[in-house]
């Protein structure tokens, strides 16, 4: 009941505000979304409660919206306007088309009927100590497309996570200043991913949901530590499970698991594709902004692998967080932290781009990656690998 109170009360806020749609995505459906909080105890854990995970789903859906629905909760973006520089209340008038538990395509086509889905499921992980809400625009874009995409929030690390059916709203403990945390945040992307994994989650969410999800082939991508998280994933000693994800993504992240160049690569022999922003400066090895740790992966990988510069991109850029500038007219304190790429112009490219990559899950052939990169002015190639 409270949960159903709650989001009436966010549908009316909606209609009597100047709602501005964050992001109207391109695909055959609509997106639902469902969200599920995963008991989880992460050893030497520096945020609080440590104990939990929340997961949200973003999935395909027939069923046209009828209204739309604030963008974060009220505490998130009071939060954002306070850490951003943005006027107070201008957040609040950011909306979305998801709809919550909205029915899915099971039953609607025969490769829908038994449960399963013709396409892979998406693994996704945040920069750190930002939340998943964060990157809605790409993960809904995806889901527009067919795509179940999974991402996974560790509460206490965002500043704030509010957990879904009325539960508890759980403010940030992470001392990002810490030396030792970056390490610590990427040990946890990985064992998050490999919990959520070794749990029967996405059985259960078939039978509670009827979500039909593949659950033998998946894909991973993630920003800035997420990214460096989606490779450490792939390469982890739980073969079972690392052997599921066929193909991975980063977007702008240093591969922090190489800081140290004398830890040994692991070969992934999986298709892998990096977006770079320009202040990446990967292969200027004269300038002190270069990043090693992508030419030392780089350099140990056998497989199909792409790095690409998205021109006119900073390392915020590949979040949100563009597009708040635009659609409120209005930068605060972030003009310095984002490219003069436009934000809805750079999210259509790397959500296509990202799609051209996991269609190789469906049996499509990667060079549509690089047919859709020679179409994008904004698209140079950084380094490739043409192993298939």
């Amino acid at each position: 009941m409270k949960r159903f109170l709650l989001l009436a009360i966010w549908t009316i806020l909606a209609d009597f505000s100047e709602a501005i749609s964050l992001w109207d995505s391109t695909g055959p459906y609509h997106v639902g979304y469902i969200q599920q909080v995963l008991n989880h105890t992460t050893p030497n854990d520096p945020t609080t409660p440590g104990d939990i995970l929340l997961l949200t789903i973003y999935y395909p859906t027939p069923q046209i919206p009828n209204t739309t629905v604030p963008y974060v909760d009220p505490i998130t973006a009071k939060l954002a306007e306070e850490t951003f520089g943005l006027s107070k209340g201008s957040m609040s008038t950011l909306t979305t088309r998801l709809q919550f538990e909205a029915p899915t395509l099971l039953g609607t086509r025969p490769e829908f009927g038994n449960g399963t889905s013709p396409y892979p499921t998406i693994i996704f992980l945040p920069g750190l100590g930002l939340p998943c809400v964060g990157y809605t625009a790409i993960q809904s874009e995806l889901a527009s497309y067919g795509y179940n995409v999974v991402s996974i929030d560790h509460p206490g690390e965002a500043p704030f996570i509010q957990l879904p059916y009325g539960g508890r709203g759980i403010p940030g403990s992470l001392n990002e200043s810490a030396p030792e945390v970056p390490r610590a945040v990427y040990d946890y992307r990985v064992s998050d991913v490999l919990a959520v994994m070794s749990e029967p989650f996405l059985p259960s969410l078939i039978r509670t949901y009827g979500i039909p999800i593949n659950t033998t082939h998946f894909g991973i991508f993630g920003h800035s530590i997420g990214g460096a998280g989606a490779a450490g994933v792939m390469a982890a000693n739980d073969t079972k499970i690392a052997s599921l994800f066929k193909v991975g993504g980063n977007m702008d992240g240093t591969f922090i698991q190489y800081l140290n160049d004398s830890t040994p690569v692991t070969d992934l022999d999986r298709p892998f594709m990096e977006l770079a922003g320009e202040q990446h400066f990967y292969g200027s090895e004269s300038s002190s902004d270069s990043d090693p740790t992508w030419k030392y992966f780089n350099n140990g990988q056998s497989g199909w692998r792409r790095s690409f510069q998205v021109n006119g991109t900073m390392h915020l850029d590949f979040s949100d967080i563009p597009l708040w500038v635009e659609r409120l007219g209005q930068e605060g304190t972030l003009g310095a932290q984002l490219g003069k790429a436009d934000g809805v112009r750079t999210t259509y490219i790397v959500a296509s781009i990202l799609r051209k990559l996991f269609g190789f899950v469906e049996g499509r052939r990667l060079d549509r990656v690089d047919r859709y990169a020679e179409k994008v002015p904004e698209l140079f190639v950084l380094s490739e690998n043409r192993r298939i």
